[in-house]
């Protein structure tokens, strides 16, 4: 079924299921033949100085009936090869996935397995869990082969830069995080 479908940036007329978690930034979309909307990855870039640019990935989704077809790992790798295309020196993307950690209270953040597994599968590789805050979150991390010749920056004003205050703030200290884990 992913091989049937269409990938690309949203466009304001997409209509997106899933939820917004950050004010700027961009919906990566799958869709089929009809241009509707079957499965969505929220991403962005987070400018750090001391780690370099990073896009920022959360809220793979595919439609009820595209669900263990594969879509979410395809939507990901599709946008894994836009991001590198855009902006060749893009270092890596990152993600976080909550675990069951045995003892699941109604706060707790919980993703399942295959959502897990759609990002391992795209590439990304589990660095594992923090000690500190975020301790029951697993990093998946994806990173892009280093460009061929000087990094071209031909397009990357087309790559959402995830800036707004409340973006920075939350997600500086995730990136935080992953620095003292030695994650990045």
């Amino acid at each position: 079924m992913p091989g049937s479908l269409k990938y690309r940036l949203a466009n304001p007329a997409d209509e997106i299921k899933a939820v917004r978690d950050y004010p700027d930034s961009a919906f990566f979309v799958a869709v089929d033949d009809r241009e509707t909307v079957v499965g969505s990855v929220e991403f962005g870039v987070v400018k750090n100085w001391k780690l370099g640019d990073w896009m920022y990935v959360t809220n793979a989704f595919a439609h009820y009936g595209y669900t263990r077809e594969g879509v979410e790992a395809e939507i990901l790798r599709k946008l894994l090869e836009y991001i590198h295309e855009k902006n060749p020196g893009i270092i890596g993307a990152w993600t976080r996935v909550y675990g069951d950690d045995g003892d699941r209270g109604d706060d707790d953040v919980f993703v399942s397995e295959p959502i897990e597994k759609a990002y391992l599968d795209a590439g990304f590789t589990d660095r594992g869990k923090p000690r500190r805050v975020f301790h029951l979150a697993h990093n998946l991390v994806y990173t892009f082969p280093l460009p061929e010749g000087p990094a071209s920056r031909r397009d990357q004003k087309s790559l959402p830069v995830l800036s707004h205050r409340t973006s920075v703030k939350i997600l500086k200290s995730f990136f935080d995080e992953l620095d003292k884990a030695g994650i990045a």
